[in-house]
């Protein structure tokens, strides 16, 4: 981690000069669209024989609502129409002495740039040269990496849940590693779990209208409905200035707008109880599905108030659900509930031996246990309280298995959109949209019936609630002029961990400690090697809402062969927060007080929780906050027509933004390691202390501000009519990745007040507390910053990284495209990016911790055990540590041995490394079939250690927090080899078709499709490392053990045989060896030789369209999701050391399940 020197820093003078230097650049500069845009443009040039013909008359005539638009080539015969409006277009081009040329049904998507060149023929003007057009199928004026979905594709694919981003998935260069079936439109999280072109997950732009639909952790709000949108762009790779905020991809949305003809659908879509399917471990377990359903209804209208000048467009969807959830939890055997571990045995097949910590003694300078007798804990010692909170725990009738069953009834949910058009004037244009979403989604209860078992880890609901509003304005003041000016604001409330009512008093804790929580109900434990993140226990409710604004302004101007482009943009984004997570405690179990020492391999994390002793705990006194982050950009770029083959786009953007603030400035800004603490002790000189924003010349803002610039460039050149070579590089900051707004990891300290859980003062030789009063001196009350540097002394810290700094990310990408006749086009290309100053945890609150010892210090071996005088003995200023007399050795030798673990969050000191080739293939529905097919093959490595993925866990800790190097590898993410294929297949029968193309025959073999989407890819690495966390480092955290084990010479890392004889053995276990105490194992963070089970997913729809009279048509639709079955498991066990290592336990996505769908539409 960075080491630099603190600095005072002053932004005030800065941000003003900036403020001012912006708001000059919008009154006087010129841009082509506003950044973040939606809008498309449209150029070229008209020649005739001789040349360049200037003066030429250039007419854009919208086919949805007769708008129209005119133009005159310039002196080089170039024209130009910019900010235009996504839609269906005509261009005509005339002038006297030449016949009038005309062009149809030209496609303009979204931030689309078209080149169309015109070579006129001598003749009369009232000579008239038609031709309709179509898309073009391969891009020849920007170097930016894109795919379309337009509504009919959008519509037409099978994707359960309907959600509109989610359809990225089938494009190249987009890794998905969140669970498929959180992908409603509900699933803020699951929606941004994807990485584009090699970018940070949760570094991705979404925009609707040209507005970000992103939170303060940079997930997108809403997933519009398919009845709403118009257009999705999937910009993998994006070269133009006016891009900003994002350092991945962007997810550019259009949506729809009405037109002089009514239009509007009905949708009803169904999967019934009957047609789904069985969940792996449900099935193999012989578990009979629960009755259940899934019902979506949408519908939309849209057309003229006024014609020519009045639009709109009104989109309504909803479901409701009642689905399930599989995982097979790893919970205690009823004997080992009695405290009976005699047939307790390890991966192995070895006995586990429990050791009674309270036997714990040092013979001749080793420290020894004595096993309890029978390996069995008697009856009197074990804990009143864990005896209490084990009762909702359901006993598994499996060995340790329990094939965990969940049933989840979501909604109804519900989201409506409308969006006006209105047309002013000849040169003003006004859109304003419009959305709002409210849904309820419960959690997965495996214990028992949702809401009917207290302390069921994940049995809440979680409420949540999105208004949209998005104004746009385009004014056209000459010919080669466009100006526009943007509003949008988005107000996201996040209201979850909604619990049944509990009583923590019931589960025997004290009266006192019970009155003192801020919220009231059963608290957390997390033991190592048994059920989930959270073994059993609830949460309190956290409350948080997000508003973020956004304003621009831009004018756009040809000039020559130019076209010049500048802009400048304001954003707020803010979260307003309460958060009660942990305010009844949270207990953390290993196997360190029943091991036969306090660093040996064995001992069980259960029986330590039977005998009351946590290894770490917490409860935290929880107060509101309000976060801040200003942000200011400006850009310039131009868009170069060297010739006719070759356009040239190149810019530069600015941004600013300097840094996350709380309104009252109640959090702290960084740790300073260099100040004297206010308290000293005898034969010490202590250092260290939180800074508090504002408070003795510190700053008032988290992390090092951006302020910097961003070169963007790139080509196409059209070496032939079907030839076109592309390329271009951009340098982006990537947005802060804020993991969540909870407490600790927004470095609250003093102003929440956490009282950690002194669990030894002997380091893990004996416990010096137990559950049944954990918090003997009390809760420690929120103090703000009244204790200064000394605030909480003799516990664990937590703070903001005050050097975490801007994301740099560099993205750069060519490719080839050829175009055959019949629609078909093919390409090969190259892709890559080099992130730096990334944060370590990637989307997930990792932490560094920087009181770890020098790993010089493992020389000295069992000797950090020592118990030598204790200086912060009595001393009420160092809390925990003043209760012993003695304290290790290894806790004087720590950096700021007045604390435990300081731990630093948002550190910005990683860094990854991306690089692709693409193929494409590429054919356009004619003759009765069309496919779009990639496949990329990739490379992904970073040392972000505490990225997740849904399908490999990993510890979250850095094995040595002095090396985070010692980290790099394969990414957690990576994925060699990814193809994707999507085909239709039109029935060539039927109205347009040679055979039966009317009569009964027609109604009945007409109208006849099949879409086929699938999806084929590698497993992701695996992490191993080690449930003994016995470096004797004390770089470990909460979060997990940081060691690793050894890796054994010459074994496969991996077992060998089909599927189901792996499913429990898919390590082998004896390719690894427990890491001896005070070394660090020799496995790397990840083993790129030991992967994941791939995945394999193809979904099918058959479809029947009819139309009835006019322009009314109804289908009716077949999507059999999951057609052959293929399970996708997300939950593979690589903690070595517990029971269930190299099991594969849970599966995501859903079971092999047929969905109906009928809908009308006009």
């Amino acid at each position: 981690m960075n080491s630099r020197p603190v600095s005072v820093r002053s932004v005030r003078l800065r941000a003003a000069v900036v403020g001012l230097l912006l708001a000059a650049a919008s009154l006087v500069i010129t841009i082509n669209a506003s950044a973040q845009t939606y809008q498309g443009a449209l150029r070229g040039a008209v020649r005739d024989a001789q040349g360049v013909i200037p003066g030429a008359e250039i007419t854009l005539i919208s086919e949805e609502t007769n708008a129209e638009r005119a133009a005159m080539t310039n002196e080089v015969g170039e024209y130009a129409f910019a900010s235009v409006l996504p839609g269906t277009y005509t261009l005509r081009v005339s002038l006297p002495g030449f016949r009038t040329e005309e062009r149809k049904g030209i496609r303009v998507g979204t931030q689309q740039s078209l080149v169309l060149d015109f070579m006129l023929e001598v003749g009369a003007i009232s000579e008239q040269i038609t031709v309709t057009g179509e898309a073009p199928l391969v891009e020849r004026a920007s170097a930016s990496q894109a795919a379309s979905l337009d509504q009919e594709a959008l519509q037409s694919l099978p994707i359960f849940g309907r959600n509109t981003f989610f359809a990225a998935i089938s494009t190249p260069g987009v890794i998905q590693t969140g669970d498929p079936q959180f992908v409603r439109y509900q699933d803020q999280s699951g929606s941004s779990q994807l990485s584009l072109g090699g970018g940070p997950r949760r570094g991705n732009g979404y925009l609707i209208e040209g507005v970000s639909i992103t939170d303060l952790t940079n997930r997108p709000t809403i997933a519009p409905s398919m009845e709403a949108v118009e257009e999705l762009k999937v910009q993998t790779k994006t070269y133009e200035a006016d891009m900003g905020h994002a350092a991945g991809g962007v997810f550019n949305t259009t949506a729809r707008s009405g037109s002089n003809i009514w239009h509007g659908s009905a949708l009803l879509v169904s999967k019934p109880g009957m047609t789904t399917g069985t969940l792996f471990f449900a099935k193999r377990a012989g578990l009979e599905n629960p009755p259940q359903y899934y019902h979506n209804w949408a519908g939309s209208l849209g057309g003229p108030l006024v014609k020519d000048k009045t639009f709109f467009w009104f989109s309504t969807d909803g479901y409701k659900q009642r689905s399930t959830r599989n995982s097979v939890l790893t919970l205690p055997t009823a004997a080992e509930r009695a405290g009976n571990f005699s047939q307790t045995r390890n991966t192995a097949g070895q006995l586990v031996t429990i050791y009674d910590p309270l036997t714990t003694r040092t013979e001749n300078g080793v420290i020894v246990r004595d096993p309890f007798p029978g390996n069995v804990i008697p009856g009197d010692r074990i804990s009143a309280v864990a005896r209490a909170m084990l009762t909702p725990m359901p006993i598994p009738t499996d060995g340790k298995s329990f094939n965990g069953q969940a049933i989840l009834d979501d909604g109804p949910q519900d989201q409506e959109t409308l969006k006006v058009d209105q047309r002013w004037t000849e040169s003003w244009t006004m859109s304003g949209l419009y959305a709002h979403q409210h849904t309820k989604e419960p959690g997965s209860a495996f214990f028992g019936a949702h809401g009917t078992v207290p302390g069921d880890p994940s049995a809440s609901l979680l409420f949540r609630t999105v208004n949209l509003l998005a104004l746009n304005n385009i004014f056209i003041p000459d010919a080669n002029t466009a100006v526009a000016v943007r509003y949008g604001i988005n107000r996201f409330q996040d209201f979850g961990g909604n619990y049944p009512t509990f009583d923590a008093g019931t589960l025997g804790f004290p009266a006192s400690l019970v009155s003192a929580m801020t919220f009231n109900t059963f608290p957390q434990a997390a033991i190592t090697g048994y059920g989930g993140t959270t073994t059993l226990g609830n949460g309190g409710p956290s409350r948080t809402t997000h508003l973020t604004q956004t304003a621009n302004a831009s004018v756009s101007r040809l000039m020559g062969s130019h076209t010049l482009k500048f802009g400048a943009e304001y954003r707020r984004i803010g979260a307003s927060t309460r958060t009660f997570s942990t305010s009844a405690g949270t207990y953390n179990f290993t196997q360190a007080f029943t091991a036969a020492t306090p660093t040996a391999a064995g001992g069980d994390a259960f029986a330590s929780f039977l005998l009351g002793f946590p290894s770490t705990g917490s409860i935290v006194y929880a107060t509101p906050a309000d976060y801040l982050v200003d942000y200011y950009a400006g850009y310039a770029q131009d868009e170069y027509r060297a010739s006719s083959k070759l356009t040239l786009n190149y810019g530069l953007r600015y941004e600013y933004e300097p840094g996350v603030r709380e309104a009252d400035g109640h959090f702290t800004v960084g740790f300073d390691r260099d100040a004297m603490f206010p308290v000293q002790v005898p034969g010490m000189t202590l250092k260290g202390g939180l800074m508090y924003a504002g408070v003795n010349g510190y700053p008032t803002t988290q992390g090092e501000s951006l302020n910097g610039l961003a070169p963007r460039g790139g080509f196409a050149w059209s070496v032939s009519d079907n030839d076109v070579i592309r390329g271009g590089y951009g340098f982006f900051w990537a947005p802060v990745q804020f993991s969540g707004v909870g407490e600790t990891a927004m470095g609250r300290l003093g102003y929440t007040a956490t009282t950690t859980y002194l669990s030894s003062t002997d380091g893990n030789r004996t416990p010096a507390n137990s559950l049944s009063n954990p918090f003997p001196a009390g809760i420690i009350p929120p103090q703000g910053d009244a204790l200064g540097l000394a605030t909480g002394a003799g516990g664990v810290i937590d703070f903001v990284d005050q050097h975490s700094g801007p994301g740099q990310v560099h993205q750069y990408s060519i490719d080839y495209s050829h175009e055959f006749p019949a629609g078909i086009a093919v390409s090969i290309g190259y892709s890559g990016s080099r992130s730096d100053h990334m944060p370590v945890g990637g989307t997930v609150d990792a932490t560094v911790n920087i009181n770890q010892l020098d790993p010089q210090y493992l020389a000295l071996g069992s000797a950090l055990l020592d118990l030598l005088p204790n200086p912060f003995f009595g001393n009420s200023a160092f809390g925990n540590l003043a209760n012993s007399a003695t304290i290790t050795r290894g806790q004087l030798l720590r950096p700021f041995p007045q604390f435990t673990d300081v731990l630093a969050h948002r550190v910005t000191d990683a860094r990854a490394r991306y690089n692709a080739m693409t193929l494409r293939f590429d054919k356009r529905v004619r003759d009765n079939w069309g496919v779009n097919a990639n496949y990329t093959f990739s490379r992904l490595m970073d040392n972000q250690f505490g990225e997740s993925n849904t399908y490999s866990a990993r510890s979250q800790n850095a094995l040595d927090t002095y090396d985070l190097d010692r980290e790099w590898g394969y990414s957690l993410l990576d994925v060699p080899h990814r193809f994707n294929v999507n085909g239709t297949f039109v029935v060539p029968v039927g109205n347009g078709h040679r055979w039966l193309s009317d009569g009964i025959g027609s109604v009945l073999l007409g109208g006849w499709s099949v879409t086929m989407a699938a999806r084929f890819q590698t497993g992701f690495p695996v992490s191993v490392w080690q449930s003994a966390s016995n470096s004797g480092l004390l770089g470990g955290s909460s979060q997990g053990s940081s060691q690793r084990p050894n890796i054994v010479p010459g074994v496969d890392l991996g077992t060998s045989g089909s599927l189901e004889e792996r499913l429990t053995s898919w390590i082998n276990p004896a390719a690894f060896t427990a890491a001896p105490a005070y070394t660090l194992g020799n496995a790397p963070r990840t083993l790129s030789d030991l992967r994941t089970p791939g995945q394999r997913n193809v979904d099918l729809s058959v479809q029947k369209a009819q139309r009835i009279s006019g322009g009314q048509t109804i289908s009716v639709r077949a999507d059999v999701l999951n057609l052959f079955d293929n399970p996708l498991f997300t939950t593979l066990q690589s903690q070595f050391g517990t029971p269930t290592f190299g099991q594969l336990t849970a599966v995501g996505g859903y079971a092999r399940s047929v969905q109906f769908q009928v809908r009308f539409g006009f």
